[in-house]
C-alpha cells in the first residue's frame, strides 16, 4: 500500500492489566495521570488531527474509558487479549487508511518524530513506517505507521500469540514481503529507557518531570534525554550513553 493524502489517525493502545506495572497508564505523576502526558505531546502534532485511545471492552479497562470521556477524548474499545484485532476493529469502523500506533506507556513521545513518520509515509509508498527497525531510538519514542491494506493482510497470516499481541512484529519477521522504511535516530540512543514498563521505568519518568522548568511537550527528545542523564546522576546511578 502507498502513502496516500488520506487523514492517517494516531490509534494509542492502552490497558489496565499490564503485568509488569498493573495500571500504568493511570499512575499519577505530579497531578495527572501518565497517559494525559501523552495525550497532551499528540495533541501538539501538526501533522495528525485526530487522536483514538484503543482500550479494551473488559471492565478492568473502565478507568481508560472514564478518562477519555472526562478530557472530552475519543475511544475505541475492543478486544482484551487480540490487540491486533483491537485495530482492525478500530479500523473497520472508521474507515482510515492506515494509522499512527502508539504505546500508552510512552508519556514523553516526541512528537516531532510523529510528524516526521507520517510524512514519510504520506509521500513514500510503504506498507510501515517504523524507527524500531532497528531500534535505535529509546523505549518510549517508538512510531509505527501503517498501511490499512497492508495491516488487514498481515492479519489474515498472523499465527502466534506474539503478533496478535504486539500487533505489528509479524511485518518484522516477514519484512521482505512488505515495503518497510525505517527512520533512524541522529544518534544512538537505544540503551535508554523513556517508556514506563516497571516501577524503576516509573521512578525515572518521575524525576524527569521533577526537572522541568516548562511545560513537558516543550521539550525536544535530545532535551529530555539530557533531563534522563541529569536525573540518573542524581539518583547515584549510571547515565547511559
Amino acid at each position: 500500500m502507498a502513502g496516500c493524502a488520506a487523514e492517517i489517525p494516531v490509534f494509542v493502545q492502552a490497558r489496565m492489566t499490564s503485568q509488569r506495572l498493573p495500571g500504568k497508564v493511570m499512575l499519577d505523576v505530579a497531578g495527572r495521570p501518565l497517559l494525559a502526558y501523552l495525550m497532551e505531546r499528540l495533541a501538539h502534532c501538526h501533522r495528525v488531527s485526530t487522536v483514538i485511545v484503543l482500550t479494551s471492552r473488559d471492565a478492568s479497562d473502565d478507568p481508560v474509558a472514564d478518562f477519555c470521556q472526562q478530557r472530552a477524548l475519543k475511544c475505541f474499545r475492543g478486544d482484551l487479549d487480540n490487540v491486533a484485532r483491537r485495530f482492525a476493529d478500530a479500523l473497520d469502523h472508521y474507515g482510515f487508511e492506515g494509522f499512527v500506533r502508539i504505546s500508552g506507556d510512552s508519556p514523553l513521545l516526541d512528537q516531532a518524530l510523529v510528524d516526521r513518520s507520517v510524512d514519510a509515509f504520506l509521500t513514500g509508498n510503504h506498507d510501515l513506517v517504523t524507527n524500531v527497525f532497528p531500534r535505535s531510538y529509546p523505549t518510549g519514542q517508538s512510531v509505527e505507521v501503517v498501511s490499512a491494506p497492508a495491516f488487514r493482510r498481515a492479519l489474515s497470516r498472523m499465527s502466534k500469540p506474539s503478533h496478535v499481541e504486539h500487533v505489528t512484529s509479524y511485518f518484522y519477521e516477514n519484512h521482505q514481503a512488505f515495503s518497510i522504511l525505517n527512520i533512524s535516530a541522529p544518534a544512538q540512543l537505544r540503551e535508554i529507557r523513556l517508556s514506563v514498563d516497571t516501577r524503576a521505568d516509573y521512578e525515572v519518568f518521575c524525576r524527569i518531570v521533577g526537572l522541568m522548568e516548562k511545560p513537558h511537550w516543550q521539550y525536544s527528545l535530545s532535551e529530555v534525554v539530557e533531563l534522563y542523564r541529569r536525573g540518573a546522576a542524581q539518583a547515584g546511578l549510571a547515565a547511559l550513553t
